[in-house]
């Protein structure tokens, strides 16, 4: 059994204040160190990085011309008219390229083709390569030739299903790159298509550049990127890496919880102490304030409590502090508009003597039992 003569100053109810101080701080540094490595868990390490590329294509057009023809001696070149009269086949060019400064391994298929529609949804396919063709690499130049013949049939066609007479009808033509590439960039898979197409009119045998849309572009560009997930390190605040503030926080959270308990246990105990002094110290101990026995006087009402537990429920519903003092034990008590209402626990030490009873002075009203707290 505990020794009520232990000083008070190292009674457990008086010594445990900074034990509990550091306890919270422990679990508040705790709790802290848990935010934080949810946060860093919730980032990824790295911060992904856009890797951009750029694909650009070069569209051009020739034909062998007589110097006595419409075209003169520089012959037919690229955005110039094509006229049916002095070519029949129509040599095309297209230059490829597939930019990046990131590391790439590519490759693919392109094919020329022409493509001539009625307007009315209908569209054949010219063939300027026959068959798909396979490159390597970024970029590549390739040809083929086209055949005004094929066009002249095929506007026939449209204009017998129409019922229109023969040479009567213009037609859109578009002449354009099948380029399907695929492969890797910056590390990561790409697959990509580039189709521009160049429009042309077809009329009367004659193919000239340009359409409802304006002037075709034969130089057309466009742009596309890939995502690298494992770009640079991602950041929190104050510059600290991802990686180190989960590795960090970990250990500052495992630490904590260390100390937790090492500052924590023994309050644990007093809490759930089968002795009612230790336990009511280590509960209530920082609501307790040391105080001189108080005397009772003349008028004094005194009301004798069953448990603790009561006293703290008076306490708070007069909003008035717990007196401890010792006298042959520790008493307890709350004193309000005449009226001391106390709790006492009784020296157990062997040895000891046994506490006087309390008792009002001559003339107070004689002590009340109030019940015990539920």
């Amino acid at each position: 059994m505990p020794d009520r003569s232990t000083p008070t100053q190292n009674r457990p109810n008086q010594s445990r204040g900074g034990r509990l101080e550091a306890t919270f701080l422990f679990a508040l540094l705790a709790i802290c160190a848990a935010v934080i490595a949810g946060i860093s868990w919730a980032h990824p390490t790295k911060e992904a990085a856009v890797v951009g590329y750029s694909q650009s294509g070069s569209l051009g057009y020739s034909a062998p011309t007589s110097a006595g023809s419409v075209y003169g001696s520089q012959g037919l070149s690229t955005g110039g008219p094509v006229y049916g009269e002095y070519v029949s086949n129509l040599n095309v060019t297209y230059a490829y390229r597939l930019a990046t400064a990131a590391p790439a391994a590519l490759h693919g298929t392109e094919q020329l083709v022409a493509k001539i529609s009625n307007g009315q949804g209908i569209s054949q396919t010219v063939a300027i390569q026959a068959q798909p063709v396979a490159f390597s690499g970024s970029h590549f130049s390739t040809s083929g030739t086209l055949s005004l013949a094929a066009l002249s049939n095929l506007a026939e066609t449209f204009e017998s299903a129409a019922g229109i007479q023969s040479g009567g009808g213009s037609y859109a033509v578009s002449i354009l790159p099948s380029i399907k590439v695929h492969g890797e960039l910056a590390g990561q898979a790409l697959r990509t298509a580039f189709s521009p197409s160049a429009v042309f009119t077809y009329s009367s045998g004659n193919l000239i550049p340009g359409g409802t849309g304006g002037k075709p572009n034969f130089n057309p560009k466009s742009g596309g990127s890939v995502v690298q997930p494992d770009g640079r390190a991602e950041t929190l605040a104050f510059g600290i890496p991802v990686a180190d503030a989960r590795v960090g926080t970990l250990g500052l959270v495992a630490a904590a919880l260390l100390l937790l308990g090492i500052a924590g246990y023994p309050l644990l105990r007093q809490a759930t102490s089968s002795d009612e002094w230790t336990r009511i110290g280590a509960r209530y101990g920082a609501r307790a304030v040391e105080a001189g026995a108080v005397d009772t006087k003349a008028g004094l009402v005194g009301v004798e409590l069953d448990s603790f537990e009561g006293l703290v429920q008076v306490s708070r519903r007069l909003q008035c502090p717990i007196l401890h003092w010792e006298d042959r034990g520790d008493v307890y008590a709350v004193v309000d508009s005449g009226t001391l209402y106390r709790y006492s626990i009784e020296a157990t030490a062997e040895g000891a003597p046994a506490p006087k009873a309390w008792k009002p002075e001559p003339g107070a009203l004689a002590p009340q039992r109030a019940p015990a707290a539920k």
